[in-house]
């Protein structure tokens, strides 16, 4: 699985709570932090695909690589 970006993702939870109650918002989370998780989710399988498919060229490279000496 993709980590986000420690930056953004590792953010101490009682800085958030304590700006939220100062600014009288609710603790839920905003339309912009979904969205973000939603697209963090998706470059993650995105990247997981990629993964999958150079390990796949990889295997077929080997494979030739193996019967291209015996030609």
């Amino acid at each position: 699985m993709l980590e986000p970006n420690s930056r953004i993702a590792n953010r101490d939870p009682s800085t958030t709570a304590t700006m939220a109650s100062t600014n009288g918002a609710s603790t839920e989370k905003s339309y912009f932090e979904h969205q973000r998780e939603l697209l963090i989710g998706d470059v993650a399988a995105s990247l997981e695909n990629v993964l999958q498919n150079m390990n796949r060229l990889n295997r077929s490279l080997e494979g030739v690589i193996a019967v291209w000496p015996g030609l």
